[in-house]
Protein backbone atom coordinates (compact mmCIF):
# COMPACT_ATOMS: atom_id res chain seq x y z
CA UNK A 1 0.00 0.00 0.00
CA UNK A 2 2.61 1.95 0.83
CA UNK A 3 4.75 2.26 -2.50
CA UNK A 4 1.78 2.93 -4.66
CA UNK A 5 0.85 6.03 -2.35
CA UNK A 6 4.36 7.14 -2.44
CA UNK A 7 4.21 6.92 -6.34
CA UNK A 8 0.64 9.16 -5.96
CA UNK A 9 3.05 11.87 -3.74
CA UNK A 10 5.86 11.75 -5.94
CA UNK A 11 3.32 12.90 -9.00
CA UNK A 12 1.82 15.73 -6.81
CA UNK A 13 5.18 17.11 -5.27
CA UNK A 14 6.30 16.85 -8.95
CA UNK A 15 3.25 18.58 -10.55
CA UNK A 16 3.87 21.70 -7.62
CA UNK A 17 7.47 21.63 -8.52
CA UNK A 18 6.58 22.28 -12.30
CA UNK A 19 4.10 25.16 -11.14
CA UNK A 20 6.45 26.93 -9.58
CA UNK A 21 9.57 26.89 -11.00
CA UNK A 22 7.84 26.39 -14.88
CA UNK A 23 9.56 23.27 -15.92
CA UNK A 24 8.97 20.03 -15.87
CA UNK A 25 9.67 18.15 -12.69
CA UNK A 26 11.84 14.64 -13.07
CA UNK A 27 11.06 12.63 -9.81
CA UNK A 28 11.61 9.21 -9.59
CA UNK A 29 10.15 7.22 -6.82
CA UNK A 30 13.40 5.53 -4.74
CA UNK A 31 12.79 2.33 -2.71
CA UNK A 32 15.84 1.75 -0.69
CA UNK A 33 16.55 -1.83 1.48
CA UNK A 34 16.54 0.45 4.74
CA UNK A 35 12.96 1.74 4.08
CA UNK A 36 11.30 -1.30 3.52
CA UNK A 37 13.17 -2.35 6.90
CA UNK A 38 11.68 0.67 8.44
CA UNK A 39 8.31 -0.28 7.80
CA UNK A 40 8.81 -3.77 8.78
CA UNK A 41 10.65 -3.20 11.89
CA UNK A 42 7.73 -0.31 12.33
CA UNK A 43 5.10 -2.85 12.31
CA UNK A 44 6.62 -6.15 14.21
CA UNK A 45 7.88 -3.80 17.40
CA UNK A 46 4.87 -1.43 17.00
CA UNK A 47 2.24 -4.39 17.35
CA UNK A 48 4.55 -6.32 19.78
CA UNK A 49 4.75 -3.16 22.18
CA UNK A 50 0.57 -3.06 21.70
CA UNK A 51 0.29 -6.70 22.50
CA UNK A 52 2.88 -6.30 25.86
CA UNK A 53 0.45 -4.96 28.48
CA UNK A 54 -2.50 -7.65 28.11
CA UNK A 55 -0.33 -10.09 27.32
CA UNK A 56 1.39 -9.25 30.49
CA UNK A 57 -2.09 -8.83 32.38
CA UNK A 58 -3.61 -11.70 31.55
CA UNK A 59 -0.54 -13.50 32.95
CA UNK A 60 -0.96 -12.02 36.38
CA UNK A 61 -4.27 -12.35 36.78
CA UNK A 62 -6.16 -15.62 37.89
CA UNK A 63 -8.30 -17.51 34.64
CA UNK A 64 -11.59 -17.04 37.16
CA UNK A 65 -10.70 -12.92 36.68
CA UNK A 66 -9.76 -12.88 33.23
CA UNK A 67 -13.01 -14.91 32.65
CA UNK A 68 -14.99 -11.50 34.09
CA UNK A 69 -15.71 -8.55 32.04
CA UNK A 70 -16.52 -6.37 35.17
CA UNK A 71 -13.33 -7.16 36.54
CA UNK A 72 -11.47 -6.17 33.62
CA UNK A 73 -13.34 -2.80 33.53
CA UNK A 74 -12.77 -2.10 36.52
CA UNK A 75 -8.89 -2.31 36.24
CA UNK A 76 -9.11 -0.12 33.24
CA UNK A 77 -11.32 2.70 35.09
CA UNK A 78 -8.36 2.58 37.81
CA UNK A 79 -5.96 3.36 35.63
CA UNK A 80 -7.71 6.09 33.81
CA UNK A 81 -6.83 8.75 36.40
CA UNK A 82 -2.94 7.90 36.70
CA UNK A 83 -2.82 8.18 32.40
CA UNK A 84 -4.58 11.16 32.48
CA UNK A 85 -1.94 12.10 35.07
CA UNK A 86 1.13 10.94 33.42
CA UNK A 87 -0.35 12.60 30.03
CA UNK A 88 -0.27 16.16 31.64
CA UNK A 89 3.39 15.46 33.23
CA UNK A 90 4.49 14.57 29.37
CA UNK A 91 2.45 17.47 27.85
CA UNK A 92 4.20 20.05 30.77
CA UNK A 93 7.59 18.64 29.53
CA UNK A 94 6.62 19.46 26.01
CA UNK A 95 5.74 22.90 26.99
CA UNK A 96 9.05 23.05 29.13
CA UNK A 97 11.02 22.06 25.95
CA UNK A 98 9.72 24.84 23.64
CA UNK A 99 10.34 27.55 25.63
CA UNK A 100 13.88 26.00 26.66
CA UNK A 101 14.72 26.03 23.00
CA UNK A 102 14.72 27.36 20.00
CA UNK A 103 15.49 24.82 17.49
CA UNK A 104 13.14 22.95 14.89
CA UNK A 105 14.24 19.40 15.58
CA UNK A 106 12.87 20.27 19.81
CA UNK A 107 9.86 22.02 18.66
CA UNK A 108 8.78 18.72 16.97
CA UNK A 109 9.84 16.83 19.97
CA UNK A 110 7.70 19.15 21.84
CA UNK A 111 4.76 19.11 19.66
CA UNK A 112 4.82 15.39 20.07
CA UNK A 113 5.03 14.96 23.70
CA UNK A 114 2.24 17.85 24.10
CA UNK A 115 -0.01 15.71 21.33
CA UNK A 116 1.09 12.37 23.00
CA UNK A 117 0.42 14.02 26.55
CA UNK A 118 -3.14 15.29 25.64
CA UNK A 119 -3.89 12.37 23.96
CA UNK A 120 -3.50 10.13 26.99
CA UNK A 121 -5.85 12.18 28.75
CA UNK A 122 -8.85 11.47 26.03
CA UNK A 123 -10.11 8.44 27.83
CA UNK A 124 -10.87 10.26 31.15
CA UNK A 125 -12.32 13.10 29.24
CA UNK A 126 -14.07 10.75 27.11
CA UNK A 127 -15.81 9.11 29.70
CA UNK A 128 -16.93 11.86 31.65
CA UNK A 129 -18.79 13.39 28.78
CA UNK A 130 -20.41 9.99 27.70
CA UNK A 131 -21.44 9.68 31.79
CA UNK A 132 -23.04 13.34 31.36
CA UNK A 133 -24.80 12.16 28.35
CA UNK A 134 -26.62 9.07 29.63
CA UNK A 135 -29.35 11.04 31.32
CA UNK A 136 -29.63 13.03 28.31
CA UNK A 137 -29.99 10.32 26.06
CA UNK A 138 -32.46 8.12 28.62
CA UNK A 139 -34.32 11.31 28.98
CA UNK A 140 -34.74 12.16 24.69
CA UNK A 141 -34.80 8.73 23.59
CA UNK A 142 -35.72 5.80 25.84
CA UNK A 143 -34.35 2.78 27.03
CA UNK A 144 -32.39 1.79 24.04
CA UNK A 145 -30.27 5.40 24.28
CA UNK A 146 -29.59 4.89 27.59
CA UNK A 147 -28.47 1.43 27.68
CA UNK A 148 -26.04 2.43 25.01
CA UNK A 149 -24.94 5.44 26.59
CA UNK A 150 -24.02 2.64 29.73
CA UNK A 151 -22.91 0.08 27.69
CA UNK A 152 -20.03 2.79 26.06
CA UNK A 153 -19.02 3.91 29.62
CA UNK A 154 -18.69 0.35 30.76
CA UNK A 155 -16.29 -0.56 27.95
CA UNK A 156 -13.81 1.85 27.82
CA UNK A 157 -11.05 -1.31 28.06
CA UNK A 158 -12.33 -1.97 24.62
CA UNK A 159 -13.19 1.57 23.31
CA UNK A 160 -10.87 3.99 24.93
CA UNK A 161 -7.39 3.53 22.89
CA UNK A 162 -9.66 3.50 19.78
CA UNK A 163 -11.80 6.80 20.96
CA UNK A 164 -8.49 8.39 21.67
CA UNK A 165 -6.92 7.35 18.24
CA UNK A 166 -10.12 8.38 16.21
CA UNK A 167 -9.77 11.86 18.45
CA UNK A 168 -6.07 12.53 17.95
CA UNK A 169 -6.79 11.61 14.02
CA UNK A 170 -9.72 14.47 14.21
CA UNK A 171 -7.42 16.64 15.92
CA UNK A 172 -4.73 16.16 13.22
CA UNK A 173 -7.59 17.23 10.37
CA UNK A 174 -8.66 20.04 12.32
CA UNK A 175 -5.25 21.14 13.59
CA UNK A 176 -3.69 21.24 10.15
CA UNK A 177 -6.92 22.17 8.80
CA UNK A 178 -6.49 25.62 10.82
CA UNK A 179 -2.94 25.84 9.84
CA UNK A 180 -3.75 26.11 6.45
CA UNK A 181 -6.65 28.03 6.55
CA UNK A 182 -4.27 30.08 8.70
CA UNK A 183 -1.87 30.46 6.12
CA UNK A 184 -3.55 30.96 3.06
CA UNK A 185 -5.93 34.34 4.80
CA UNK A 186 -2.36 35.54 5.90
CA UNK A 187 -0.99 34.87 2.34
CA UNK A 188 -3.82 36.55 0.64
CA UNK A 189 -3.68 39.41 2.94
CA UNK A 190 -0.09 39.74 2.46
CA UNK A 191 -0.36 39.67 -2.01
CA UNK A 192 -3.69 42.34 -1.23
CA UNK A 193 -1.70 44.76 0.29
CA UNK A 194 1.61 44.30 -1.61
CA UNK A 195 0.40 44.07 -5.65
CA UNK A 196 -0.30 47.78 -5.04
CA UNK A 197 0.29 48.18 -9.59
CA UNK A 198 -2.12 46.99 -11.83
CA UNK A 199 0.30 45.53 -14.14
CA UNK A 200 3.35 43.33 -13.48
CA UNK A 201 5.68 42.99 -16.34
CA UNK A 202 8.75 39.84 -15.30
CA UNK A 203 11.46 38.03 -16.50
CA UNK A 204 12.60 34.80 -16.48
CA UNK A 205 16.23 33.61 -16.46
CA UNK A 206 17.50 34.80 -19.78
CA UNK A 207 15.09 37.39 -20.71
CA UNK A 208 15.99 41.23 -20.84
CA UNK A 209 14.07 44.22 -19.54
CA UNK A 210 16.07 47.24 -20.18
CA UNK A 211 15.80 51.15 -18.90
CA UNK A 212 14.22 52.19 -22.42
CA UNK A 213 11.28 49.81 -22.02
CA UNK A 214 11.34 51.24 -18.93
CA UNK A 215 10.68 54.50 -20.27
CA UNK A 216 8.32 53.72 -23.20
CA UNK A 217 6.11 52.06 -20.21
CA UNK A 218 6.43 55.67 -18.62
CA UNK A 219 5.13 57.19 -20.95
CA UNK A 220 1.79 55.66 -21.60
CA UNK A 221 -1.21 57.69 -21.08
CA UNK A 222 -2.89 55.36 -19.30
CA UNK A 223 -0.01 54.76 -17.06
CA UNK A 224 0.54 57.19 -13.72
CA UNK A 225 3.58 55.96 -12.53
CA UNK A 226 6.22 52.71 -12.74
CA UNK A 227 8.40 51.21 -10.18
CA UNK A 228 11.22 48.99 -11.48
CA UNK A 229 12.70 46.30 -9.19
CA UNK A 230 16.24 43.71 -9.68
CA UNK A 231 17.61 41.19 -7.78
CA UNK A 232 21.28 40.26 -7.28
CA UNK A 233 22.74 36.90 -5.88
CA UNK A 234 25.64 38.07 -3.48
CA UNK A 235 28.18 35.94 -1.68
CA UNK A 236 28.88 35.78 1.35
CA UNK A 237 30.75 33.87 4.24
CA UNK A 238 27.17 32.63 5.17
CA UNK A 239 25.99 31.55 2.16
CA UNK A 240 24.37 33.68 -0.83
CA UNK A 241 22.00 36.52 -0.34
CA UNK A 242 19.44 37.52 -1.72
CA UNK A 243 19.67 41.32 -2.75
CA UNK A 244 16.09 43.43 -4.09
CA UNK A 245 16.88 46.74 -5.04
CA UNK A 246 13.70 48.61 -5.67
CA UNK A 247 12.98 52.38 -7.61
CA UNK A 248 9.30 52.84 -6.16
CA UNK A 249 7.41 55.91 -5.67
CA UNK A 250 5.37 56.40 -2.62
CA UNK A 251 2.27 54.07 -3.81
CA UNK A 252 4.85 51.53 -4.30
CA UNK A 253 6.29 51.91 -0.82
CA UNK A 254 2.30 51.46 0.65
CA UNK A 255 2.57 47.73 -0.55
CA UNK A 256 5.26 46.94 2.21
CA UNK A 257 3.44 45.46 5.32
CA UNK A 258 6.35 46.98 8.15
CA UNK A 259 6.29 45.07 11.24
CA UNK A 260 8.98 47.10 12.67
CA UNK A 261 9.65 51.10 11.72
CA UNK A 262 7.55 53.78 11.52
CA UNK A 263 6.60 53.88 7.30
CA UNK A 264 7.52 57.63 6.78
CA UNK A 265 10.97 57.85 8.35
CA UNK A 266 12.00 54.04 7.13
CA UNK A 267 11.07 55.64 3.50
CA UNK A 268 13.00 58.72 4.14
CA UNK A 269 16.25 56.19 5.42
CA UNK A 270 15.73 53.71 2.62
CA UNK A 271 16.20 56.10 0.11
CA UNK A 272 19.04 57.69 2.02
CA UNK A 273 21.23 54.76 1.93
CA UNK A 274 19.51 52.58 4.72
CA UNK A 275 18.08 48.63 3.50
CA UNK A 276 14.93 46.80 4.58
CA UNK A 277 14.64 42.80 5.85
CA UNK A 278 12.68 40.81 5.13
CA UNK A 279 10.83 38.89 8.30
CA UNK A 280 12.17 35.38 7.59
CA UNK A 281 16.27 37.26 7.21
CA UNK A 282 15.46 39.20 10.79
CA UNK A 283 14.46 36.00 12.38
CA UNK A 284 16.86 34.20 11.15
CA UNK A 285 19.86 36.66 11.76
CA UNK A 286 18.51 38.21 15.15
CA UNK A 287 17.81 41.78 13.38
CA UNK A 288 16.16 44.46 14.64
CA UNK A 289 15.07 48.41 13.05
CA UNK A 290 18.24 50.07 14.31
CA UNK A 291 21.01 47.17 13.74
CA UNK A 292 23.51 46.83 11.32
CA UNK A 293 23.89 45.21 8.11
CA UNK A 294 27.02 43.86 7.48
CA UNK A 295 27.73 43.54 3.41
CA UNK A 296 30.56 42.86 0.76
CA UNK A 297 30.59 45.78 -1.74
CA UNK A 298 32.84 46.73 -4.32
CA UNK A 299 34.51 48.90 -1.99
CA UNK A 300 34.93 46.22 0.95
CA UNK A 301 32.89 45.35 4.09
CA UNK A 302 30.06 48.25 4.78
CA UNK A 303 27.51 48.30 7.21
CA UNK A 304 23.53 49.60 6.85
CA UNK A 305 21.28 50.41 9.17
CA UNK A 306 18.18 48.67 9.12
CA UNK A 307 15.63 50.62 9.02
CA UNK A 308 12.26 48.54 8.69
CA UNK A 309 11.27 44.87 8.80
CA UNK A 310 8.32 43.68 6.50
CA UNK A 311 6.12 40.88 5.87
CA UNK A 312 7.36 38.59 3.17
CA UNK A 313 5.97 35.02 2.51
CA UNK A 314 8.15 34.91 -0.86
CA UNK A 315 10.96 33.43 0.61
CA UNK A 316 11.80 31.20 3.26
CA UNK A 317 15.61 32.15 3.70
CA UNK A 318 14.87 35.91 3.63
CA UNK A 319 15.45 39.19 1.81
CA UNK A 320 17.69 42.20 2.14
CA UNK A 321 15.73 45.08 -0.21
CA UNK A 322 17.47 48.17 -0.61
CA UNK A 323 16.70 51.28 -2.99
CA UNK A 324 18.04 51.31 -6.40
CA UNK A 325 20.32 54.32 -5.89
CA UNK A 326 21.81 52.41 -3.40
CA UNK A 327 22.56 49.47 -5.12
CA UNK A 328 24.14 51.15 -7.96
CA UNK A 329 26.12 53.50 -5.33
CA UNK A 330 27.65 49.81 -3.62
CA UNK A 331 27.02 46.74 -6.05
CA UNK A 332 27.13 48.11 -9.59
CA UNK A 333 24.00 47.62 -11.81
CA UNK A 334 21.51 44.86 -12.24
CA UNK A 335 19.75 43.56 -14.81
CA UNK A 336 15.69 44.78 -14.43
CA UNK A 337 13.22 41.68 -12.93
CA UNK A 338 10.46 43.43 -12.82
CA UNK A 339 8.64 46.57 -13.90
CA UNK A 340 5.33 47.86 -11.85
CA UNK A 341 2.77 49.40 -13.75
CA UNK A 342 0.37 52.01 -12.19
CA UNK A 343 -2.92 53.23 -13.89
CA UNK A 344 -4.16 56.55 -13.78
CA UNK A 345 -7.56 58.14 -13.22
CA UNK A 346 -10.37 55.58 -14.12
CA UNK A 347 -7.85 53.24 -16.54
CA UNK A 348 -8.81 50.09 -16.41
CA UNK A 349 -6.66 47.01 -15.72
CA UNK A 350 -7.38 45.49 -19.34
CA UNK A 351 -6.79 48.66 -21.05
CA UNK A 352 -3.87 48.90 -19.12
CA UNK A 353 -2.50 45.26 -19.57
CA UNK A 354 -3.52 45.55 -23.41
CA UNK A 355 -1.49 48.93 -23.56
CA UNK A 356 1.78 47.60 -22.31
CA UNK A 357 1.51 44.86 -24.37
CA UNK A 358 1.95 46.59 -27.22
CA UNK A 359 5.58 48.12 -26.15
CA UNK A 360 6.92 44.08 -25.14
CA UNK A 361 9.42 42.89 -27.12
CA UNK A 362 9.03 39.11 -28.67
CA UNK A 363 10.93 37.92 -26.43
CA UNK A 364 10.64 34.30 -24.65
CA UNK A 365 10.67 34.63 -20.73
CA UNK A 366 8.85 37.91 -20.19
CA UNK A 367 5.79 38.05 -18.39
CA UNK A 368 2.60 39.94 -18.47
CA UNK A 369 0.16 40.00 -16.01
CA UNK A 370 -2.62 41.66 -14.08
CA UNK A 371 -2.88 42.54 -10.74
CA UNK A 372 -5.84 39.95 -10.08
CA UNK A 373 -4.24 37.41 -12.28
CA UNK A 374 -1.16 37.66 -10.41
CA UNK A 375 -3.22 37.25 -6.80
CA UNK A 376 -5.40 34.58 -8.08
CA UNK A 377 -2.21 32.37 -9.86
CA UNK A 378 -0.52 32.61 -6.33
CA UNK A 379 -2.75 31.25 -4.38
CA UNK A 380 -3.87 28.28 -6.67
CA UNK A 381 -0.36 27.14 -6.32
CA UNK A 382 -0.52 28.12 -2.55
CA UNK A 383 -3.67 25.31 -2.82
CA UNK A 384 -1.94 23.37 -5.12
CA UNK A 385 1.20 23.28 -2.57
CA UNK A 386 -0.71 21.90 0.31
CA UNK A 387 -2.77 19.38 -1.63
CA UNK A 388 -0.20 16.53 -0.46
CA UNK A 389 -1.34 17.64 2.83
CA UNK A 390 -4.68 16.87 2.64
CA UNK A 391 -3.83 13.35 1.16
CA UNK A 392 -2.07 12.63 4.22
CA UNK A 393 -5.14 13.86 6.33
CA UNK A 394 -7.21 11.80 4.91
CA UNK A 395 -4.88 8.62 5.36
CA UNK A 396 -4.87 9.65 9.23
CA UNK A 397 -9.01 9.21 9.47
CA UNK A 398 -8.55 6.32 7.26
CA UNK A 399 -6.19 4.73 10.08
CA UNK A 400 -9.02 5.58 12.80
CA UNK A 401 -11.74 4.76 11.20
CA UNK A 402 -10.16 1.07 10.70
CA UNK A 403 -9.39 1.38 14.33
CA UNK A 404 -12.61 1.93 16.01
CA UNK A 405 -14.14 -0.29 13.44
CA UNK A 406 -11.70 -3.10 14.94
CA UNK A 407 -12.72 -2.25 18.57
CA UNK A 408 -16.63 -2.04 17.52
CA UNK A 409 -16.35 -5.81 16.24
CA UNK A 410 -14.79 -7.17 19.05
CA UNK A 411 -16.82 -5.30 21.45
CA UNK A 412 -19.51 -6.83 19.73
CA UNK A 413 -18.19 -10.10 19.73
CA UNK A 414 -17.50 -10.08 23.39
CA UNK A 415 -21.33 -8.71 24.13
CA UNK A 416 -22.59 -11.57 21.99
CA UNK A 417 -24.33 -13.29 25.08
CA UNK A 418 -25.11 -9.90 26.70
CA UNK A 419 -27.22 -9.32 23.70
CA UNK A 420 -28.24 -12.61 23.27
CA UNK A 421 -30.16 -12.20 27.02
CA UNK A 422 -31.55 -8.52 26.13
CA UNK A 423 -32.99 -10.15 22.30
CA UNK A 424 -34.39 -12.80 24.68
CA UNK A 425 -36.64 -10.27 27.15
CA UNK A 426 -38.28 -8.65 24.08
CA UNK A 427 -35.40 -6.27 22.47
CA UNK A 428 -36.55 -6.64 18.75
CA UNK A 429 -33.41 -7.11 16.02
CA UNK A 430 -34.01 -3.44 15.03
CA UNK A 431 -33.25 -2.12 18.43
CA UNK A 432 -30.09 -4.06 18.90
CA UNK A 433 -29.35 -2.75 15.66
CA UNK A 434 -30.23 0.81 16.92
CA UNK A 435 -28.44 0.32 20.17
CA UNK A 436 -24.80 -0.75 18.48
CA UNK A 437 -25.34 2.40 16.43
CA UNK A 438 -26.25 4.51 19.28
CA UNK A 439 -23.20 3.54 21.17
CA UNK A 440 -20.97 4.22 18.35
CA UNK A 441 -22.08 7.54 17.62
CA UNK A 442 -22.01 8.23 21.19
CA UNK A 443 -18.32 7.19 20.71
CA UNK A 444 -17.58 9.13 18.03
CA UNK A 445 -18.86 12.72 19.62
CA UNK A 446 -17.27 11.78 22.42
CA UNK A 447 -13.81 11.38 20.29
CA UNK A 448 -14.82 14.86 18.17
CA UNK A 449 -15.70 17.00 21.05
CA UNK A 450 -12.21 15.91 22.96
CA UNK A 451 -10.65 16.45 19.35
CA UNK A 452 -11.87 20.16 18.96
CA UNK A 453 -9.49 21.89 21.69
CA UNK A 454 -6.41 19.60 20.85
CA UNK A 455 -7.06 20.40 17.23
CA UNK A 456 -7.37 24.31 18.28
CA UNK A 457 -3.80 23.51 20.36
CA UNK A 458 -2.05 21.57 17.48
CA UNK A 459 -2.57 24.71 14.77
CA UNK A 460 -1.41 27.09 17.28
CA UNK A 461 1.94 25.06 17.92
CA UNK A 462 2.10 24.55 13.92
CA UNK A 463 1.37 28.27 12.94
CA UNK A 464 3.80 29.96 15.97
CA UNK A 465 6.03 27.19 16.72
CA UNK A 466 6.58 24.93 13.65
CA UNK A 467 6.26 27.75 10.71
CA UNK A 468 7.76 30.39 12.81
CA UNK A 469 11.09 28.17 13.50
CA UNK A 470 11.17 26.62 10.24
CA UNK A 471 10.44 29.74 7.96
CA UNK A 472 10.63 32.36 9.98
CA UNK A 473 7.37 33.58 8.84
CA UNK A 474 4.66 34.82 11.58
CA UNK A 475 0.81 34.67 10.44
CA UNK A 476 -2.79 35.47 11.53
CA UNK A 477 -4.44 32.44 13.96
CA UNK A 478 -7.74 32.60 12.51
CA UNK A 479 -10.04 29.27 14.23
CA UNK A 480 -12.88 29.23 11.68
CA UNK A 481 -15.85 27.57 13.58
CA UNK A 482 -17.11 25.61 10.13
CA UNK A 483 -13.59 23.37 10.65
CA UNK A 484 -14.12 22.26 14.23
CA UNK A 485 -18.00 21.34 13.05
CA UNK A 486 -16.62 19.75 10.53
CA UNK A 487 -14.15 17.54 12.49
CA UNK A 488 -16.72 16.55 15.19
CA UNK A 489 -19.29 15.67 11.85
CA UNK A 490 -16.43 13.80 10.94
CA UNK A 491 -15.64 11.65 14.20
CA UNK A 492 -19.76 10.78 14.47
CA UNK A 493 -19.55 9.90 10.55
CA UNK A 494 -16.71 7.72 11.08
CA UNK A 495 -17.67 6.26 14.04
CA UNK A 496 -21.31 5.48 12.40
CA UNK A 497 -19.88 3.43 9.72
CA UNK A 498 -18.05 1.66 11.74
CA UNK A 499 -20.88 0.54 13.54
CA UNK A 500 -22.25 -0.82 10.41
CA UNK A 501 -21.24 -3.84 10.27
CA UNK A 502 -21.50 -4.84 13.86
CA UNK A 503 -24.77 -3.64 14.28
CA UNK A 504 -25.88 -6.09 11.12
CA UNK A 505 -24.34 -8.50 12.74
CA UNK A 506 -26.26 -8.15 16.23
CA UNK A 507 -29.44 -7.66 14.71
CA UNK A 508 -28.38 -10.70 12.24
CA UNK A 509 -27.34 -13.80 14.43
CA UNK A 510 -29.73 -15.36 16.43
CA UNK A 511 -29.52 -15.26 20.36
CA UNK A 512 -29.83 -18.84 20.88
CA UNK A 513 -26.16 -19.95 20.12
CA UNK A 514 -25.09 -17.56 22.38
CA UNK A 515 -27.63 -18.42 25.77
CA UNK A 516 -26.03 -21.58 25.34
CA UNK A 517 -22.67 -20.04 25.99
CA UNK A 518 -20.99 -20.23 29.46
CA UNK A 519 -21.15 -16.79 31.15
Amino acid sequence: LGVPLAHGLVRLVGRTVATLYAEQAVLGLVLTPWSITKALLLGVLGTVLAAWLPARESAALPPRQLLSRAALEAGSRCWLLRVALIGAALAAAGVLLLLASGGLAAGFLGLFAIVLGAALGVPLLSAGLMGLAVPLLAAAAGTVARLAGRGAVASLSRTGVAVTALAVAVAAVVGVGIMIQSFRDSVDGWLEHTLQADVYVGAEAGAVLDAELVERIRLLPLAADVSVSRRLQLATEAGPLQLWALELGPQAWRGFQLLEGEPESAYRAFRAGGVMVSEPFAYRHRLRVGDGLRLPTREGMREFPVVAVYRDYGSDRGVVTLHADTLQRWFGISPITGIGVYGSGETTAEALLEAVRTLLPEARGIQLNSQQALRQRSLEIFDQTFAITNVLRLLAGIVAFAGILAALAALQLERARETAVLRAIGLTPAQSAALTVTQSGLLGLAAGICALPLGVMLSGLLVHVILRRAFGWSMNFLVSPHILLEGVALAVLAALLAGLYPAWRSQAEPPAPALREEP
